[in-house]
């Protein structure tokens, strides 16, 4: 599976550079931009393809899928890292609103 973040009429996500990411999830996980592939830590990976699966997801429907067996404040905290991460990493990867990430 490939999830284009750009579309032949416009881009639909890039970073404030304006570089697009594309993230495959078939065939193992690779998340590149503007050509180069990342090097992503398992917890993130876990969330880019949880997004690139189901799409605008809520932060609480998130937080309890991808970490059930925690209770509900540590599984936001979680999620909360693995969002630093991501930004550390890749800024502009998401589309992060008040309660959902897209």
């Amino acid at each position: 599976m490939l999830v284009q973040l750009q579309s032949d009429d416009e881009t639909l996500h890039r970073d404030p550079g304006g570089a697009p990411f594309r993230l495959r999830l078939l065939d193992g996980f690779h998340l590149d931009h503007d050509g180069r592939v990342l090097r992503v830590p398992r917890s993130v990976r876990r969330l880019l393809a949880f997004l690139g699966v189901h799409g605008r997801t809520g932060r609480v429907e998130i937080a309890g899928t991808l970490w059930p067996e925690v209770i509900e404040a540590k599984a936001h905290a979680s999620l909360r890292t693995v969002l630093w991460r991501l930004h550390r990493l890749a800024p502009g990867t998401l589309v992060a609103e008040r309660d959902t990430l897209a």
